[in-house]
């Protein structure tokens, strides 16, 4: 699957990107061609050391600021509905609660994932289909916008309906 998503359309092009592949790729090559920028993984050392320093954990803060805007978004407003249910309940409720969160998250994640694998395959098969699957701008103009976000808050609303769900 990997290869023939490479050789149709190429990881970490626009079409599929891909930027943790892409990361790793650029960190690999610039370690092997001695061409890497260093001054950039030393600032990236101080600036994570400063952020523990702080007390906020490192790993999430580079991921924050790694990814685009539209990935952390998702992230954020989970961590959000996370925080809203931790002060909500205690003890064995707010674990299960945080279980019926993690599960439901994981299949969105999951889902999302076969969804663009599905996507990016047919889309390697046949550049016609590119523009047939295409369901943004050119099928509802500006509204296209409008339609994520009430797609997204739905999403959102149906997490907080499972996590919060009579047992």
């Amino acid at each position: 699957v990997v290869l023939r998503l490479h050789k149709g359309v190429g990881i970490g092009s626009e079409t599929l990107p891909a930027p943790q592949a892409t990361l790793m790729a650029l960190v690999v090559k610039g370690v092997i061609t001695g061409e890497l920028p260093w001054h950039f993984v030393i600032i990236g050392i101080f600036l994570a050391a400063i952020v523990e320093l702080i007390g906020i954990r490192s790993l999430p803060f580079a991921v924050g600021v790694y990814l685009p805007f539209y990935l952390t978004t998702p992230i954020m407003v989970g961590g959000v509905l996370r925080y809203i249910t931790e002060k909500k309940f205690k003890g064995s409720i707010l674990k299960s609660k945080r279980e019926n969160g993690i599960l439901f998250s994981s299949g969105l994640i999951a889902g999302g994932a076969l969804v663009g694998v599905g996507l990016a395959l047919m889309t390697s098969y046949s550049k016609t289909s590119t523009e047939v699957l295409e369901v943004g701008y050119k099928w509802m103009g500006s509204f296209d916008s409008i339609a994520s976000l009430i797609i997204f808050a739905g999403l959102a609303l149906l997490l907080w309906r499972f996590i919060n769900k009579r047992q």
